[in-house]
C-alpha cells in the first residue's frame, strides 16, 4: 500500500526484509508451526477456489458478450492480480493435456465416468481445461444462439436459492440452461461435503418458463440426461443436476 516503499521511492532494505520473512515462514521444517497451520487452511480454501473458478469460467463463456481468456489460463493460474499477457506461455502443456484428454474420451463411451475422474483430480487443472474446450466448442457450433438468441434470467426456489446463479438462452426451439453455484464456502463450511452431494442442495430447484416445458435436457459436459419429473411445475432439482459436476450447462434434447 506504499506505506514503507513504492515504485518511485523504493526502500530496498525494507523490501529485502519482507522477502526474507516470507521465505522463512514458508520454509518446511519441524519447528515451523505457521506453515503447518497455513497448509491446513490453504487445503480448505483451495477447494472453494476450485468451485469459484469453475463457476466464473462458465459464466464468462456463456454470458452475453465475447469471452476473453488470458493466454495460458486454460489451467489453474495462481496470480494475485490479473496475469500479464506479455509473459511467455508454455502452450505445450495444455496442448499435450488436451490431446490426451481427447484420446481418453474417444476410447471411453461413458463420458460421465471420465468427468468424475477429472473432478476427483481437479488439482491438476484438467477439469478447467475440459470445461473450457467443451464450452468454446459449443459456442462455435451454436454461434447464432448467442448472437441472435434471447437471454433469459431464471428464478430459483428452495433452501439454497441464494447460492445459485442461473440463466438461459433461447432461439426458436433451441434452449440452453446455465447453472453455477455461488458463495460456496457458506454451503460446505466446516464439513466434508462436496457440492455434488445431494444433501447440500436439499429442495433447491430451478424454475423454468412455461415454454421450457420439454421433458428432457442433456448436460453438454457429461452427456447425462436430466428429466423434468414434476407434473405441475417446470423445474429441475439441483440435487440431481449437480450429481457429477458442480457446474451445469443443459441443452434441450
Amino acid at each position: 500500500a506504499k506505506v514503507h516503499t513504492s515504485w518511485i521511492s523504493p526502500d530496498t532494505s525494507y523490501e529485502d526484509g519482507v522477502n526474507k520473512f516470507v521465505a522463512s515462514i514458508l520454509k518446511p521444517s519441524s519447528s515451523n508451526t505457521f506453515l503447518n497451520d497455513f497448509m491446513t487452511f490453504n487445503n480448505k480454501i483451495a477447494v472453494y477456489g476450485i468451485y469459484n473458478s469453475l463457476s466464473q469460467l462458465i459464466l464468462k463463456l456463456f454470458s452475453p458478450g465475447v469471452p476473453d481468456i488470458y493466454q495460458g489460463n486454460e489451467l489453474w493460474a495462481y496470480n494475485l492480480t490479473d496475469p500479464d499477457n506479455r509473459r511467455p506461455v508454455d502452450f505445450s502443456k495444455p496442448i499435450s493435456l488436451l490431446k490426451r484428454l481427447k484420446k481418453t474420451l474417444s476410447q471411453n463411451q461413458n463420458i460421465s465416468s471420465v468427468v468424475r475422474k477429472l473432478v476427483d483430480t481437479s488439482q491438476d487443472g484438467r477439469i478447467k481445461l475440459y470445461l473450457t474446450w467443451k464450452s468454446l466448442t459449443y459456442r462455435k457450433n451454436n454461434a447464432s444462439l448467442f448472437t441472435e438468441g434471447t437471454y433469459i434470467p431464471l428464478r430459483v426456489a428452495g433452501i439454497r436459492q441464494s447460492h445459485i446463479c442461473t440463466f438461459a438462452w433461447q432461439k426458436g426451439k433451441q434452449r440452453l440452461i446455465v447453472i453455477v453455484p455461488r458463495l460456496v464456502a457458506g454451503l460446505v463450511r466446516n464439513t466434508t461435503l462436496s457440492l455434488t452431494d445431494a444433501e447440500v442442495w436439499d429442495n433447491t430447484r430451478i424454475l423454468l418458463p412455461k415454454n421450457f416445458s420439454r421433458k428432457k435436457y442433456l448436460d453438454i459436459f457429461t452427456n447425462e440426461t436430466i428429466t423434468i419429473r414434476e407434473a405441475r411445475k417446470t423445474s429441475f432439482n439441483l440435487a440431481e443436476v449437480f450429481k457429477i459436476l458442480p457446474v451445469v450447462v443443459l441443452e434441450s434434447n
